[in-house]
């Protein structure tokens, strides 16, 4: 199934989490919370990377169609590269970048028109 052009409301990737740095210069904003907390996908959308870095933990990318959503620090993936994702769907748990803490995780959002990272709507 294609995927919207517009992305409609952005939802907020951790459940119970709060954000502890906003939007800052490097199109991160990061969030903490409960230790094991899960990151939850901002739309639908379809996984594209879930990879390893050992400074950044696992990263998650989710192609939204118009908007691409990037968690980073996650200490596991709970999705798969191809899997088709609802808004609110558990994708990892929090906490495996020695960058962002124990129990926190980034995120961004990359417009596709223009390849840039935007504000989050929180």
């Amino acid at each position: 199934t294609p995927l919207p052009d517009t992305v409609g409301n952005v939802g907020f990737p951790l459940p119970g989490g709060r954000v502890t740095t906003s939007f800052n210069s490097d199109g991160w904003t990061i969030l903490s919370g409960d230790t094991g907390g899960r990151a939850v996908a901002v739309a639908e959308g379809n996984v594209v990377t879930a990879a390893y870095y050992a400074n950044l933990g696992w990263v998650v990318i989710v192609d939204h169609g118009a908007l691409i959503s990037t968690s980073f620090g996650l200490s596991q993936p709970l999705v798969s590269v191809g899997q088709r994702v609802s808004r609110g769907q558990a994708i990892g748990i929090i906490g495996g970048s020695p960058q962002f803490g124990p129990a926190s995780m980034a995120l961004q959002l990359t417009q596709i028109s223009t390849r840039q990272s935007v504000r989050p709507p929180f």
